[in-house]
């Protein structure tokens, strides 16, 4: 799996690695490993450049796939393996979650409806959690037909209140978007 993010403080590049357990009839349950690579753990510290390589992901992916329907529950924790906080600011973490669910229009098109949330749950100098963002939006996805790759695009509003990463009031963050690419091998 591949997923790219952007927001208004930055965005991240994450590449991981799971199995596919079949739990049930179009039930399947995904644990995964990923590492990160650009300005979401590293760029706490202030004037640190993102980089490749600054935190792994240990997470699961929950999917639904029937024949008119689909869902997923994503849960993951993002972890740093470095502090940047020797030269400045601090190395932050997070929880991060959605869950999605849809209608299948074809077998290669669906749409639906996408929550995610992040939360800022410390760092090197971070006292308390914080919401980074609340996303809620609809998504589209085209996949190949019989299941296996995809790519889904997502969009809509940041419920969250207008906050940096660093606590900090900022103006004008009222939406998002997210490409998310799905490689089964």
């Amino acid at each position: 799996m591949v997923r790219w993010n952007g927001a208004a403080w930055g965005n991240w590049t994450e590449f991981g690695v799971g199995v596919n357990i079949k739990a049930a009839d179009g039930l399947n349950i995904n644990p995964q490993i990923g590492v990160l690579g650009g300005t979401l753990l590293s760029s706490g510290a202030d004037g640190t450049p993102g980089r490749f390589g600054d935190g792994i992901v240990p997470n699961i992916t929950v999917n639904l796939d029937k024949s008119s329907v689909e869902g997923q529950l994503y849960a993951g924790f993002y972890l740093p393996v470095r502090d940047e906080a020797k030269q400045a600011g601090t190395t932050l973490s997070y929880v991060h979650y959605w869950v999605n669910a849809g209608y299948k229009v074809s077998d290669v098109i669906s749409f639906g409806a996408h929550y995610e949330h992040l939360i800022n749950s410390g760092g090197s100098n971070v006292k308390e959690s914080t919401d980074v963002y609340q996303w809620v939006g609809p998504y589209i996805q085209f996949r190949k037909p019989g299941g296996g790759h995809f790519v889904r695009f997502s969009g809509g509003t940041d419920m969250a209140k207008d906050k940096d990463i660093n606590g900090n009031d900022i103006e004008n963050r009222d939406g998002f978007f997210k490409l998310t690419l799905g490689l089964s091998l």
